[in-house]
C-alpha cells in the first residue's frame, strides 16, 4: 500500500514539475477545426432543406384546407 502511495505521489510531483518548467501554448489542430466547421455547415444545410420541405408541406395543407372551406362556405350561405 505504501509503495503504491509513493508511486502516486511521485507521479503527481513529476507532473507538477513538468508543468512549471515549460509554458508551451498548445497549438490548434487545424484539421480538427476544419472538420468541426464542415460538420456545422452540413448540419445547417440539412436543417435548411428540411425547413423548406416542411414549409412547402404546410403551405400545401393550408391551401387544401382553404379550398375545402371555400367549397363549403357557399353551400352554408345558400341554406340560410
Amino acid at each position: 500500500m505504501a509503495k503504491a502511495t509513493d508511486e502516486l505521489v511521485a507521479q503527481v510531483t513529476n507532473t507538477k514539475t513538468k508543468k512549471k518548467g515549460g509554458n508551451k501554448v498548445k497549438r490548434i489542430n487545424f484539421e480538427t477545426v476544419k472538420t468541426v466547421i464542415i460538420a456545422v455547415l452540413m448540419t445547417a444545410i440539412i436543417a435548411f432543406i428540411a425547413g423548406m420541405k416542411y414549409q412547402a408541406n404546410y403551405s400545401n395543407s393550408v391551401k387544401a384546407e382553404a379550398k375545402e372551406l371555400s367549397a363549403i362556405a357557399p353551400v352554408e350561405a345558400s341554406k340560410q
